[in-house]
């Protein structure tokens, strides 16, 4: 139930919102819906949250926030029965902190238009959208069919924000064709374009809602919310943008709002612009005009979204004061805290996976010290195994990857009872993985046999000492029915799905055998007919019935009552081998029913290798560390994030902050350490082989000081598909371990300083996300001339009422500031240029510089230029080259462009100002 603090607790939120500088929320959600405990937020203690990479991690930890409640009637004393939440609060209740944009309850009277916002933004109109009047009523739009009103907020411009809106209608009955009334939008232009959340109401009165441009794209398809409308019912939606992500829901405002989004868009772009709201009519609507009535608009910045972790009654030591310091963090602190490692590949695939559930199935994945074969389904027995006390050797065999350990059979004999099952399809299907080594077995042996109750009473699959199979029919009594011919399928050496196939067709009986191996795009197929027999329903199924497979292991044994593909599950038999790291990312998160979020395309993503046995968190962290991306939390949604490498390269900067006009706060403390270098890399891949790449020579080589760094080395395991891969990411990681930049690990952006606020930077500071761009301009008072360009690695902000400020984790950009070759922006450097003889300070004209590997030429043509080059930090502009050996003349049209004004001696080296690079 909605809670209310004692009014001496009680902020200004809702009140004078003029009064505060940050309108800062919390919501915690309890007994079923969100409640607002802002009143409860001490104020005093400010809001801390932290997301993203601490200093030079490459793993990023999760998201936290803390913060500070008041407690003096024991709310949220979790012991409390007398409490208004006791038995609601615990760990992980969700909770989310806000900065609040926009509020406008409409609490005004205006005869044309909607006048001005509680927070002081005028509502624009865009061509085209009906007249509108305010009243204490609200704001009232008079709707007409095939007509759309299209209002926005001056002054707002974000990215990511979160907008919700009240609204009802006073029409009983929806007649003609669909009204889609209460549309909150974001990124909205000076045009009709906007995303928005398009909540429809049909003619049968059902309310739908889904997400989709003004311009026609639909995100994500209209969702029935179980919701009918009636005359002057108030409805809240919820339409937020989250980076690539877009989220909606809708309530009964009386109903308060719930946790969940009713649908959620992906790939949805990112621009900037203005919130606001849309209703329109479809052409063929008979309400007219339809009075759409806004109650209330509210816009935010969400700031942190994740779950209470800790949640400690305190007081002083006179207990007057008491209160709770909550400790909250992303969904991967709670995620990390388990140890159960995700079932196998191959397992997985059978349980949740197949196309059709099995009857029975007995993995065969117990420990070495295992003593029985059990099920992994009901009402299936253990299997039974001979001679006793002879065991198989458990957990002996690692040749399939997609599974655990296998036993290997050593001379004993399996047989396990099979449930009842629907018989009706005339149908039995039963498959095993078996690996048989290169030399064979001794003599003909089981692999497969079933009991039946038809006038086939026992139907052997043998396996040959040649590797060929074949099929032999007896009796009930045991007398020989039928032999079919051997057939060659190869099974000696191999690593396989073996599949034994029979359908009953009148009085006849189709057998199949199939065999899928391990890496294989195509299986192996062979069937006959056999006249006049039955098998009824199979009671039993046995394997190594004389005791002669000794180190072939068997594993994943199922019986299914309809035969279905082998196939069906293949990529879970190659263990995911081949799979792109967000393909990977995405389905892992899917199967584990962790909502998850990305950034970029599956197919930018390295192919993996196999998906081995380990923890969700692992195997998740393991898709972004073999693609040399980012898995980080969403600012806004509680889930876990994918940021694709290919996603950091030639961005534009997210944030420009100017130096020479206080934009960036005090200390300012570029840190020129060695952190990250690594000149020394060798990239393993997992299973496979490995790559060295070094860079031997220039100011952060692996030289001895003071020709080089010294060395750095590092030896990171991928899960690679393929060691050709390999020297891609050994040479990737030199480059990024050896940029001659500094770092800027605690940079302060302060959201109240003057020149922050003059320059209206803060929208682009809360939009900043975790490996976006930036740059800092004008920083020659701390003697750095050339523009400053660093990647988000992470942040912390903290946050009151009257004070924010961010402090950001920075790491050069320079890798990832890619180019495309010949675009006529970035060039291939010279590492052979010098000068001919000396260069005065602000000398122009012509200059001679001879290049001593024929190669390194520089270029000639006309449309080239201007080009800038670099001589001992100072940026030269050139208008011309001639000559087509060394040395070459260089026509100087500009000195000292970053500022730098200084001689240069005959040999000084020159390079490329605008360098390309090449990315992995």
């Amino acid at each position: 139930m909605p809670f209310a603090a004692p009014a001496a607790t009680r902020q200004c939120w809702g009140c004078d919102v003029a009064a505060i500088r940050h309108r800062v929320r919390v919501r915690m959600f309890l007994a079923g819906i969100w409640q607002d405990i802002t009143t409860r937020t001490r104020q005093s203690d400010t809001i801390t949250i932290t997301r993203g990479r601490r200093d030079e991690n490459t793993r990023t930890p999760p998201s936290t926030c803390t913060l500070t409640l008041d407690n003096g009637d024991g709310a949220f004393s979790i012991r409390n029965p007398l409490g208004p939440w006791y038995g609601e609060l615990g760990r992980n209740n969700p909770i989310e902190v806000t900065k609040n944009l926009v509020t406008d309850t409409f609490a005004r009277t205006v005869t044309d238009g909607l006048g001005t916002a509680n927070t002081g933004q005028p509502w624009i109109k865009l061509a085209g959208s009906s007249a509108a009047a305010v009243t204490l009523a609200g704001a009232t739009l008079t709707q007409s069919p095939n007509h759309v009103n299209h209002w926005y907020l001056q002054g707002t411009s974000q990215v990511d924000a979160r907008v919700t809106v009240e609204f009802s209608i006073a029409t009983a009955n929806i007649t003609g064709d669909a009204v889609v009334p209460g549309g909150a939008f974001v990124r909205g232009a000076a045009g009709p374009e906007s995303v928005y959340a398009r909540v429809e109401i049909d003619t049968s009165e059902n309310i739908t809602i889904g997400i989709r441009s003004s311009g026609g794209v639909t995100y994500a398809a209209q969702h029935a919310t179980g919701i009918t409308h009636a005359a002057g019912q108030h409805l809240s939606v919820t339409l937020q943008a989250d980076g690539e992500t877009a989220t909606a829901k809708i309530w009964r405002t009386t109903d308060g709002e719930p946790q969940n989004w009713a649908v959620t868009a992906v790939n949805v772009p990112r621009s900037r612009g203005f919130v606001g709201f849309r209703s329109s009519q479809n052409f063929s609507s008979t309400n007219d005009p339809l009075v759409v009535t806004y109650h209330s608009f509210v816009a935010d910045s969400v700031r942190f979204a994740g779950e209470v972790s800790k949640l400690p009654a305190s007081s002083d030591t006179t207990g007057r004061d008491q209160y709770v310091p909550i400790e909250a963090a992303g969904i991967l602190r709670r995620l990390g805290q388990g140890t159960a490692p995700v079932q196998s590949a191959f397992r997985r695939g059978v349980l949740s996976l197949g196309l059709v559930a099995p009857v029975a199935y007995w993995p065969c994945e117990e420990g070495a010290n295992a003593t029985a074969i059990t099920p992994a389904t009901a009402n299936t027995g253990v299997m039974v195994i001979d001679p006793a006390p002879t065991l198989p050797d458990f957990a002996a065999n690692t040749d399939f990857l997609c599974s655990a350990p296998l036993p290997t059979m050593n001379g004993t004999y399996w047989s396990g009872s099979l449930p009842d099952y629907d018989t009706s399809l005339g149908k039995v299907q039963l498959r095993m993985l078996v690996s048989t080594p290169a030399a064979g077995i001794a003599s003909d042996e089981v692999l497969i046999g079933l009991v039946s109750t038809g006038t086939g009473g026992f139907w052997n699959l043998y396996q040959e000492p040649d590797g060929d199979l074949r099929v032999v029919v007896y009796s009930p009594g045991g007398a020989l029915l039928y032999t079919g011919p051997s057939v060659g399928f190869g099974s000696n050496g191999s690593k396989r799905r073996v599949s034994f196939d029979m359908e009953q067709i009148g009085a006849d009986v189709r057998w199949t055998i199939g065999v899928l191996d391990v890496g294989s795009n195509g299986a192996l197929f062979f069937d006959a007919t056999i006249t006049g027999i039955t098998f009824g329903k199979c009671t039993s199924f046995y394997t190594n019935l004389t005791h002669v497979m000794t180190d072939v292991a068997i594993g994943h044994v199922t019986f299914q009552n309809t035969i279905t593909s082998l196939f069906e599950i293949k990529d879970q038999l190659n263990a995911y081998s081949g799979e792109r790291a967000l393909t990977r990312f995405k389905r892992l998160s899917d199967e584990n029913l962790v909502p998850r979020y990305f950034t970029g395309a599956e197919l930018d993503t390295v192919k993996m290798g196999p998906q081995l046995i380990k923890t969700y968190v692992e195997l998740a962290r393991e898709t972004a560390e073999s693609d040399v991306a980012t898995i980080y939390e969403k600012r806004a949604l509680l889930g876990p994030a994918f940021r694709g490498r290919a996603t950091t390269f030639a961005q534009p900067s997210a944030l420009t902050l100017d130096l020479a006009k206080f934009e960036v706060g005090t200390p300012f403390q570029p840190v020129d350490d060695d952190q990250a270098i690594r000149n020394d890399v060798t990239a393993k891949r997992k299973g496979g082989g490995e790559y060295r790449a070094v860079l031997a020579t220039g100011p952060m080589s692996m030289a001895d000081p003071p020709d080089g760094a010294g060395r750095y080395d590092d030896a990171p395991e991928f899960s690679l598909v393929s060691d050709d891969l390999l020297p891609n990411h050994a040479e990737w990681l030199v480059a990024l371990g050896t940029v001659d930049e500094a770092r800027y690990p605690n940079l302060k952006v302060d959201l109240d300083a003057d020149a922050v606020i003059a320059a209206g930077l803060e929208p682009a500071v809360l939009d900043l996300d975790i490996d976006d761009r930036i740059s800092i301009v004008n920083a020659s008072r701390a003697r750095i001339y050339d523009p400053i360009n660093q990647l988000v690695r992470g942040y912390t902000e903290t946050l009151g009422n009257h004070r924010h400020v961010f402090t950001l984790n920075l790491s050069p950009s320079a890798p990832f500031d890619l180019g495309t070759l010949d675009d006529g922006v970035v060039r291939l450097d010279s590492g052979s240029s010098t000068l001919t003889s000396a260069l005065a300070k602000g000398v122009t004209g012509s200059v001679s510089v001879t290049t001593s590997d024929s190669g390194d030429l520089w270029t000639t043509v006309g449309g080239e230029f201007p080009l800038d080059i670099v001589i001992g930090g100072e940026r030269i502009t050139l208008s011309a080259i001639s000559g087509a050996t060394s040395p070459q003349t260089f026509t100087v049209s500009a000195r000292a462009v970053n500022g730098v004004a200084k001689d240069h001696a005959a040999g000084a080296s020159v390079h490329v100002a605008d360098v390309w690079r090449l990315g992995l």
